[in-house]
């Protein structure tokens, strides 16, 4: 488990320089468990909450709304000899004061071979716009699936190639709608 306060930096916190953003509370907890020396599965719990009236900028302090937030994961990592598959699923929620919360849900699953001149990786992501956390590996608002594989032909020269298809869509606001592009990249 873990509590804790952040800031965005230590003069701010110390109070000797104005603070341009929340002073914020941050708990969470972890749990793993362990069924194989290659396979463990955890779950995880973050919270945070900012704390109203800390931001010392007066410029600043007139329009920021303090926020609090929530998620909560469940995943696992497998790793044997070069093979190697990790995957998560998680739910979070979102209320800054006076505004209408938002909740997301978001899934990943990656998988990667690596040899002894060539890797492949495997891959798929579905996060909803709306989901927030504490921190993340994957944009918010993203659905993709994607391959690669680079091969090292000298130790000086590695040459790849990565195939991706990608769903975006952005999170409606009360001036803009949510929009979606589709993207294919190689």
């Amino acid at each position: 488990g873990y509590g804790g306060v952040v800031a965005e930096s230590w003069e701010a916190l110390d109070n000797t320089v104005l603070r341009n953003q929340f002073v914020r509370d941050v708990y969470g907890l972890k749990l793993e468990k362990s069924f194989t020396p290659s396979l463990k599965v955890y779950a995880t719990g973050q919270a945070g909450a900012d704390q109203a009236g800390s931001i010392t900028n007066p410029l600043v302090s007139s329009f920021a709304l303090a926020a609090k937030l929530h998620a909560s994961r469940i995943g696992f990592p497998y790793a044997e000899n070069q093979f190697q598959l990790a995957g998560e699923t998680a739910n979070s929620g979102y209320q800054q004061e006076t505004q209408a919360g938002r909740s997301g849900r978001g899934s990943i699953l990656d998988a990667g071979w690596r040899g002894q001149t060539v890797g492949l990786r495997a891959g798929y992501h579905d996060i909803d716009s709306g989901f927030m956390s504490l921190s993340t590996m994957v944009m918010a608002g993203i659905k993709e699936a994607y391959s690669a594989i680079d091969w090292t032909a000298a130790s000086w020269l590695t040459l790849g190639a990565d195939l991706r298809n990608s769903k975006n869509t952005t999170l409606a606001t009360i001036y803009t709608p949510s929009q979606t592009s589709n993207t294919d990249s190689s």
